[in-house]
């Protein structure tokens, strides 16, 4: 896996997630093993933008999956999914990419305006489904480069305050309050974006802009484990970007759903899919060993007997199967439970031949 991720310089999580892509830049590739779902900015506006999430097969195999379209003039800022199954609750999953004004080809008011569109988006979706979250049928996991920060420690010394980052706070702060969505980590905690230094060329902590919101509280400091579930942050030092990756880990018991069956790698290191058996070869060897040594005797035993009684019948044409319950009662309970094949005695002919 992490193979692949180096190819694609994207974070090594193997939970889901949600990343930004420069597609003028690289080629979008897939992964095996997951399902992707990606939304991009149309090609012929700029700037171009897009979102991406990527969900294992073992969790959409028992999953009814289902992409829920986003307006038009989002996509490419933020990508919905919605997992649903038979007695779990409902999990929607949002992929969110907000723009930021440092860039050529944007305005301050630009990128407030689909700030602005994406909020009440979510907004809008949270308050949909707040009697589902209340009773623990449905829960929101908002993933993604939020371009503003959560708290205010989330910006260092090295970077002021700006004005994303103000309505980014303001906004964490109603979603907490109006439809108990929170961020999995809370303050202070470590940087996710970095600069290079001009002379040192070395990476410079700059903001944690970068975060995953969902309706599981977060823990406290001073006990991390008590809300069942942890963020930590992956460095990408090698992988050519500017963002650190984030790792949620949340058992599937917090958000009251049923577990996918535990599997094994079904790919090997250069992306070839492996065949897999239910068990290993050796141990199916194992396995018909051991039957072998168990019922051998008893099988050749029993087939003896029904032969016996086949041959020695006074009267061929009535060796049955129910001629032979006296024998029967002497075998096992497990015996009388084997299988056995006989072939029926055909019904006799209405218009016999006279001798």
């Amino acid at each position: 896996m992490l193979q692949f991720l180096q190819k694609l310089n994207l974070p090594r999580s193997k939970n889901f997630w949600a990343n930004k892509h420069k597609h003028r830049q690289a080629q979008y590739q897939r992964l095996p093993g997951y399902r992707h779902f990606l939304t991009i900015y149309p090609a012929t506006r700029n700037p171009q933008a897009g979102v991406t999430i990527l969900l294992a097969e073992t969790l959409t195999d028992i999953c009814d999956t289902v992409h829920v379209m986003v307006p038009e003039h989002l996509r490419g800022f933020l990508v919905h999914i919605r997992l649903e199954s038979r007695h779990s609750a409902t999990l929607h999953i949002i992929g969110v990419y907000y723009p930021t004004s440092a860039n050529k080809d944007t305005t301050p008011s630009w990128t407030a305006k689909i700030r602005d569109q994406m909020n009440a988006y979510i907004r809008e979706e949270s308050s949909k489904y707040r009697k589902l979250i209340d009773s623990n049928k449905c829960n929101i996991i908002i993933a993604g480069d939020f371009n503003g920060v959560a708290y205010q420690h989330d910006r260092t010394a090295a970077a002021p305050l700006t004005q994303s980052d103000r309505l980014h706070m303001r906004f964490v702060q109603e979603l907490a309050s109006a439809h108990s969505i929170y961020p999995t980590q809370p303050s202070p905690r470590p940087p996710t974006y970095y600069n290079k230094h001009p002379d040192t060329k070395q990476r410079v902590a700059i903001s944690r802009i970068d975060d995953i919101l969902t309706t599981i509280p977060q823990p406290q400091h001073d006990n991390p484990t008590t809300c069942g579930h942890t963020t930590t942050t992956i460095s990408t030092l090698d992988m050519h970007t500017d963002h650190d990756g984030l790792q949620w880990k949340c058992p599937f018991a917090k958000l009251n759903m049923l577990p996918p069956p535990p599997t094994v790698d079904t790919y090997t290191d250069d992306g070839s899919k492996k065949v897999n058996t239910p068990i290993s070869a050796e141990d199916a060897a194992t396995l018909k060993s051991e039957l072998r040594t168990q019922l051998e005797g008893q099988l050749a035993s029993f087939n003896a007997k029904v032969q016996l009684h086949l041959i020695s019948s006074k009267d061929p044409d009535s060796a049955t199967i129910d001629n032979l319950g006296e024998e029967l009662t002497t075998l096992s309970p497990k015996q009388r439970r084997l299988p056995l094949r006989c072939v029926p005695r055909p019904p006799p002919d209405p218009h016999p031949i006279p001798n």
